[in-house]
């Protein structure tokens, strides 16, 4: 062998595709393509972020706008900045001003047929909350379908609910998470 096949800076199209390989870029190809959300767990060390990061870096550009947030012992504020920064829009201090610009940006980009994948990775670390409750129901049929996310969740001990309605799933849930932030942030 004449490199180490466990670098973490190895190129993508060098790493052993092992069956759970196989099945996770499988499953997160799934996601993606359904707009779908999912949780990966597993141990330290063993190819979560690495497959993540593999199948992200082969979507086609032109379609995908990829958010990557990896660094999530951040607070509700620092989330929308990141977020807000990864999408590329103008800096703000002020989170309601964040929070338009972030609904916004994931409408203009649903209108123009781009897809948002957003990747929370090391999701374990996000400060002090807990997902309690995620619900994602369909409100209409037809080619204008409108998805609606009701989410539950938990903040130094105290219950909070966001709601989050729109034709893109992956924004109504990304509305349903600030509308929680917002509220314990009050």
């Amino acid at each position: 062998m004449d490199m180490n096949p466990f670098r973490k800076d190895i190129s993508i199209h060098k790493l052993y595709e092992s069956n759970d390989y196989r099945q996770m870029t499988n499953r997160l190809d799934f996601l993606i393509r359904c707009k779908g959300i999912g949780l990966f767990i597993g141990n330290p060390g063993m190819g979560k972020t690495t497959c993540i990061r593999s199948l992200l870096d082969g979507l086609n550009t032109s379609r995908y706008k990829v958010v990557y947030i990896c660094l999530t012992t951040i607070t509700p504020l620092e989330f929308y900045r990141t977020l807000n920064d990864e999408l590329g829009l103008e800096e703000s201090h002020k989170k309601n001003i964040l929070f338009r610009q972030i609904q916004s940006e994931l409408e203009r980009l649903s209108k123009e047929h781009m897809e948002v994948v957003i990747v929370i990775d090391e999701a374990q670390f996000l400060s002090e909350m807990v997902l309690k409750e995620f619900t994602i129901q369909a409100i209409s049929k037809g080619s204008d379908d409108v998805g609606k996310v009701h989410m539950q969740v938990e903040h130094d001990g105290h219950l909070y609910y966001g709601f989050g309605a729109n034709t893109d799933i992956v924004t109504a849930s990304v509305e349903a998470y600030i509308d929680c932030i917002n509220k314990f942030k009050k």
